[in-house]
Parts: structure tokens; sequence; C-alpha cells
């Protein structure tokens, strides 16, 4: 029974440990206010944030949240900064923002503030803007995982926070429920045939 135990630990670890090395981004939107001072959100301009960088932002009015979900990914605490968020030039200027994380979705903890100054990198030009990235660490809110990144328009500033992606540095796949009932069917079938080959 022990060896059994083992074995399903080993293969749980396994089958979730598959960090990637390269940026996950948000996939889903679980929940939203899009703020007051703008004809520039709501659910059509959804996309505009979900997956890799594009130069078409997101924009969120003022005092609104987006909560991003990332479909079987686990935000880990690793090595460096954990999340990466892309806005525009006008963001980084005059558009502050409160970045949060959470494992329920429910309460979150706050990862620090997007503002001028804290240190972004350029990545592109746009039409009429560029965009950069800043990154944020799980460790600042003392988190060592989290499901749901949470991006909230601050008070103040030019009305809006505009997004163009949200990405996960450190990451872990979530087992899917069909692995581990393969696994229980798999290793329940074994005991049944030790059982009655032992009975021979």
């Amino acid at each position: 029974m022990k060896k059994v135990f083992i074995l399903v630990l080993a293969l749980i670890l396994c089958s979730g440990a598959s960090a990637y090395a390269v940026p996950y981004y948000a996939d889903t939107i679980v929940d939203y206010s899009s703020g007051t001072g703008l004809d520039f959100t709501g659910d059509a301009h959804i996309p505009r944030a979900l997956g890799s960088w594009d130069l078409v932002f997101l924009t969120i009015g003022e005092t609104g949240y987006f909560t991003f979900g990332f479909d079987n990914r686990t935000l880990f605490d690793g090595i460096g900064n954990d999340v990466r968020l892309y806005t525009t030039s006008h963001s980084i200027s005059n558009e502050p923002a409160e970045i949060s994380a959470s494992m329920d979705g429910f309460n979150f903890s706050s990862l620090g503030i997007l503002n001028p100054l804290r240190p972004s990198t350029w990545v592109a030009n746009g039409p009429s803007y560029e965009i950069w990235y800043q990154e944020f660490d799980l460790n600042d809110a003392g988190l060592n995982s989290a499901r749901y990144v949470k991006v909230t328009d601050l008070a103040g500033g030019f009305v809006a926070t505009d997004i163009d992606a949200i990405a996960l540095l450190n990451s872990t796949a979530i087992p899917e429920p069909s692995s581990f009932l393969l696994l229980g069917l798999g290793l329940f079938g074994r005991r049944l045939f030790r059982r009655k080959y032992n009975k021979i």
C-alpha cells in the first residue's frame, strides 16, 4: 500500500510540474466593472486584453476593474517576478492602477501599483502610443500561488488604464480531473488483479 501511495504522489507531482519557460497569457476574464468616463469598454472589447500583446488594448474606466483568469494554470512564486502587465505609454505616465492576485477569485492581495515610479520596459510602437510592460512579484504580497490577477483603475490621473495583455512568468499546469480518474481506476484494477492472483 505504501508503494501505491508513493506512486500516486509522484504521478500527481509530475502531471502538474510542467512549468512554462515562456509567458502564459490570460485567456479569460471572470469578472469586471468597466468604470466611468469612457465609451471604449464593455463586452465587445474584452478580447483586446486576452492572449499575447498585440498593440490592441482594453481601456478600464476610472475606478473600474478587470479580473483575469488562466485556464488550467496556476501562478506560483518563482525566481524573479511572476506577473507581467503590458500597458500603453499613457498608463505608465498618468493612469495609476493597482495589481492584485488571488487563489479563489474573491480574496485579493495587492502586488503593487502601476505608476511611473516603478521601472517599465519598452516593447513596441503603436499607431499613436507605445507598449510597455511592468512586472510584479507574488512574494511582495506574501503569496505562494494564485489563479487570478486583477487590475483596478485608481482615481486620479487621466481617467483610465489601458491594458494590452497580462502574462504569467512562473506557472504550472493543473492536472485535469480525467487524469486523476484514469489513474485511480488503473491502480484499483491493479490491486484487484493482485488479490485475485494471490488467491490462485
